[in-house]
């Protein structure tokens, strides 16, 4: 699959290449929105009024510090792109369709913007 240079473009593309996203045949299509920053993204406002919402709490970070404190050892996590390491379950990957450029595309990986994201995230790391 192959997408132009330019807005919208050359996210799709890298995406596809990083596995987050695979080519579509789906029914569905969501709107992609241009952010106030100039970031092309998917509108998930239909798509998160029919999710259920997830239960686990995000971590609060004065407790998780509190927890932390007569610890020696540290490390750090780059949590950067983090909802790309989380699969889409293969029967709900349709409902989160988009098209750019002509071409039609699905995420396979959490998309950004998705409502039960960050717990999904939280509760898959070491929280608990």
């Amino acid at each position: 699959m192959e997408f132009e240079v330019g807005r919208g473009g050359d996210r799709a593309r890298e995406q596809l290449r990083l596995g987050v996203v695979e080519p579509s045949n789906s029914k569905s299509n969501n709107r992609l929105v241009v952010t106030k920053k100039g970031r092309v993204c998917m509108d998930l406002r239909d798509v998160n009024k029919e999710s259920i919402d997830h239960d686990y709490p995000v971590p609060n970070l004065k407790e998780t510090l509190c927890m932390a404190r007569d610890s020696k050892y540290f490390s750090t996590l780059d949590a950067v792109k983090s909802f790309w390491q989380m699969k889409v379950r293969e029967e709900d990957r349709d409902h989160l369709s988009f098209t750019v450029k002509g071409k039609k595309c699905r995420y396979c990986r959490v998309p950004f913007g998705q409502k039960n994201a960050m717990e999904s995230v939280s509760s898959d790391c070491c929280w608990r």
